[in-house]
């Protein structure tokens, strides 16, 4: 054990042996010593012994390498992502977090959607903590051709990334997305979008005019809004969006309007309480049914005591 706390001489061909052999007290010296050696040497014992070694101990040697190592041993840590045995290839996808690359991320991503768990665990993991440049680029990609389930993979792991660079990609990807990966983006975006991305957002609603997808736009910004709190918005869109749209998109408008509490938001509320259009007032009517502005307060009791039908009364201040 002494000679092994060593970094002298001959340390690495010593730890070789006992690696390799058939002494499991040795070999398992080898293994609690592995923290405390150089990177290097780290490195190179995994090159040299992982060809050598039974799945067992292949797969705690590549449970090590966590912890760190050179990517001299990435062409070895790939070809047991791809092997058969099933410990080996989730410890394998599990060290791509430490020396994998941007080239890694479609097997990771392809790993999480189709393997099965723990393998499926490991890819997530490892894509949630790989540090190597252009990740998240290659994380974008993604999300153009792959398949859906890999898609929402991907989306994932920008998501647990906490990935802001890439709104962008992700705003223009949404438009053509299916309906699961739709999904997964606006999980996303909940997460990974500020409040500067309110402008870009809010055009989506006119853009996809889908009921489906204008539901589910309604409830992001439901959720995203709420997240946000407190901090400032530019509503200068919403506010005029709110007063001069007369597409099917103005329910959705007026919705999203019921989350945010903003003076010009609220004058754009109170103006269409006045219309004789029919359209304008019932929108407008069912914001207050969903304000959480407590200033419209004073609107939602002049409703409540104008209304002749007991159920929108009910609806105002549930």
């Amino acid at each position: 054990m002494g000679q092994l706390r060593s970094t002298g001489e001959g340390l690495l061909s010593r730890a070789e042996t006992l690696l390799t052999g058939q002494d499991p007290d040795a070999v398992a010296a080898v293994l609690g010593l592995w923290p405390e050696w150089p990177l290097a040497l780290r490195t190179e014992l995994a090159m040299r012994t992982l060809p050598k070694l039974d799945p067992a101990i292949q797969a705690t040697v590549l449970a090590h390498l966590t912890d760190g190592a050179g990517p001299e041993v990435r062409p070895q840590i790939r070809e047991r992502a791809r092997g058969s045995d099933p410990a080996v290839r989730s410890a394998a996808l599990r060290a791509m977090a430490t020396v994998g690359d941007a080239s890694d991320v479609p097997t990771l991503v392809q790993a999480a959607a189709e393997e099965p768990t723990p393998a499926k665990e490991a890819a997530r993991w490892a894509l949630s903590r790989m540090t190597a440049p252009g990740i998240a680029e290659a994380l974008v990609d993604q999300l153009v051709d792959a398949p859906t389930e890999s898609q929402v993979e991907a989306l994932m792991a920008l998501r647990a990334r906490l990935e802001t660079r890439a709104v962008p990609h992700l705003l223009q990807v949404l438009r053509t997305s299916p309906p699961p990966a739709r999904v997964a983006m606006l999980r996303a975006l909940e997460e990974l979008a500020g409040p500067e991305w309110f402008d870009p957002l809010l055009r989506l609603v006119s853009e996809l005019r889908d009921p489906e997808v204008q539901n589910q736009l309604v409830e992001f910004f439901q959720r995203w809004l709420e997240r946000l709190a407190g901090q400032p918005l530019d509503t200068t869109a919403l506010v005029e969006a709110l007063l001069t749209d007369t597409s099917p998109s103005r329910t959705a408008l007026f919705a999203i309007a019921a989350w945010v509490q903003d003076a010009r938001v609220r004058a754009a509320i109170q103006q269409p309480l006045k219309s004789t259009e029919p359209g304008q007032r019932q929108a407008a009517l069912q914001t207050l049914c969903q304000t959480r502005d407590p200033d419209l307060l004073p609107e939602i009791l002049q409703e409540c005591e104008n209304a002749a039908d007991p159920r929108l009364r009910t609806r105002l201040f549930e």
